[in-house]
């Protein structure tokens, strides 16, 4: 059961809400920054201020996903200095931070112009 925002379990640090419960199983995403440039959160931003704030949130995380369902950026996980990375930062801290359960160096196929969603 997820408590409410503003018990000890959420915090936002001034950006997105988390909910790190002790305990909890939790799935992280690395990104490229090419893959959802500034310039397109702020696009998205600026559009969004007409709208009401209820739906805000719901349009903004609808057009990050559209944008990133794209295909944009550069496929870095190809080089093998930049692949390596990833694990890297992720063992890290595992056993002192957290404790790693499993990772996936997961290739999603992005041709350009197509949503992954309609294949």
């Amino acid at each position: 059961m997820i408590t409410p925002m503003g018990s000890q379990d959420w915090n936002a640090r001034g950006y997105v809400p988390h909910y790190d419960p002790v305990g909890a199983t939790q799935i992280v995403t690395f990104r490229t920054c090419d893959s959802l440039p500034t310039h397109v959160v702020e696009e998205l931003a600026s559009g969004l201020r007409t709208l009401p704030p209820s739906v805000q949130r719901d349009e903004r995380e609808r057009g990050t996903e559209d944008y990133l369902a794209s295909g944009h950026g550069e496929w870095l996980r190809g080089r093998r200095v930049i692949a390596e990375v990833v694990p890297s930062a992720l063992n890290h801290y595992d056993g002192i931070r957290y404790h790693l359960i499993a990772w996936v160096h997961h290739a999603q196929p992005c041709p350009r112009g197509r949503d992954v969603r309609r294949w």
